[in-house]
């Protein structure tokens, strides 16, 4: 490995994220506008995050077989089409036209990411200052689709995003390209990091039952669309500062950590009187999160030859959280009330914290390339 990575992946990063970002921030409340229902929300969210979660699965073990390069630029390309579609479909006022709109967006958005880290990672071994870029990107999505608030437009600067970045990818050079021969269902990698995968599983259910109606919930604490993005901006912001720095410690540390201290941020929600008082509790997540996000990834990186593959499980652990997170945390929402899915999810953190101990307990987690 190297010691410097090309600066193109990085500004990849940064605009495809907060392409992604922008995208995702006002979903419930157009969901909600045109008189949708939670569960309503939560089919839409999930739509997106299945076809993300077998976008990213598939990918991933591509981008291990085939030139990485093409997979990201053949990604986003996709993500131009699909994110325009969004755009023209929005304003139509169609729920189900644009929950499929949404699905299609999210097997675009799906497709890139982990072909993107793999090469970077073949170039630098560098986790933590590769995905902070990321963090920013949504830190300044999130924002910015705040400022603008019109959803067609917010899609527009999505795809415009895309643009911009497909056309820095075609300047991408070969790195990494080793034609590793991957089965169709890595079932064999995914049961050696089970400790990982399945404690990432377990709390990021947790936390999509949150986020399903977060925007709902800042809403009726007094939010405007511009003070939903900054909340969302000041967890993003804190993890692009923190992330260039976690590469040096252990990632079995930073997982445990970011573990608990979701546990912990979950159960501070609860006491929100007012929207502002949410922007101390996200800057805290944000660090929570990024330990956990950079130590997962790290971990099953440096244990295993099939970069992409492995990153690209996570990426797809996430989207099967945010598919099963939705459907039950957006109903639970009309039932339990906010406070209510906060402090289940509170308890998975403790869950999944209890789960990769015990998991590691076990032994045989650290097989190497």
């Amino acid at each position: 490995m190297g010691t410097r990575a090309p600066p193109l992946p990085f500004y990849i990063q940064f605009l495809s994220q907060a392409s992604l970002s922008a995208s995702i921030l006002f979903i419930p409340l157009v969901v909600r506008d045109w008189g949708g229902t939670g569960l309503s929300v939560g089919l839409v969210v999930a739509g997106y995050n299945l076809a993300f979660l077998v976008s990213n699965m598939a990918s991933g073990r591509g981008a291990d077989i085939y030139p990485r390069r093409w997979i990201v630029r053949t990604g986003l390309a996709c993500s131009i089409l699909a994110f325009l579609l969004q755009a023209m479909v929005v304003s139509t006022d169609s729920l189900p036209l644009f929950a499929v709109a949404r699905i299609m967006g999210g097997l675009a958005a799906g497709m890139f990411p982990n072909a993107l880290l793999a090469f970077v990672y073949e170039g630098t071994g560098k986790v933590g200052v590769f995905t902070s870029r990321g963090s920013l990107g949504w830190a300044v999505g999130m924002f910015a689709a705040g400022i603008i608030s019109l959803y067609s437009m917010v899609f527009l600067f999505s795809t415009l995003l895309f643009v911009v970045a497909f056309a820095l990818s075609l300047r991408l050079e070969p790195l990494g390209e080793k034609g590793m021969r991957i089965p169709i269902f890595p079932w064999k990698l995914i049961k050696e990091n089970k400790d990982v995968y399945g404690a990432l599983l377990i709390r990021h259910t947790g936390a999509s039952m949150i986020w399903v109606t977060f925007p709902i919930f800042m809403s009726d604490l007094g939010a405007a669309k511009a003070w939903i993005g900054m909340v969302y901006a000041a967890n993003m912001l804190t993890q692009f500062f923190l992330m260039p720095f976690l590469d040096r410690f252990d990632p079995r540390k930073l997982v445990s950590t970011g573990l608990l201290v979701s546990c912990i941020v979950f159960l501070w929600f609860t006491t929100a009187t007012t929207w502002w008082h949410l922007i101390p509790s996200n800057i805290l997540l944000g660090t929570g999160w990024a330990m956990l996000y950079v130590g997962c990834l790290k971990l099953v990186m440096e244990r295993n030859a099939e970069k992409a593959t492995s990153s690209g499980v996570v990426a797809s652990t996430i989207g099967m959280s945010g598919l099963i997170g939705p459907i039950i945390g957006g109903p639970l929402a009309g039932i339990l009330g906010y406070s209510g899915v906060m402090y289940i999810a509170s308890t998975m953190a403790v869950a999944a914290l209890g789960w990769f101990i015990f998991m590691r307990m076990g032994g045989g987690h650290d097989r190497c390339p």
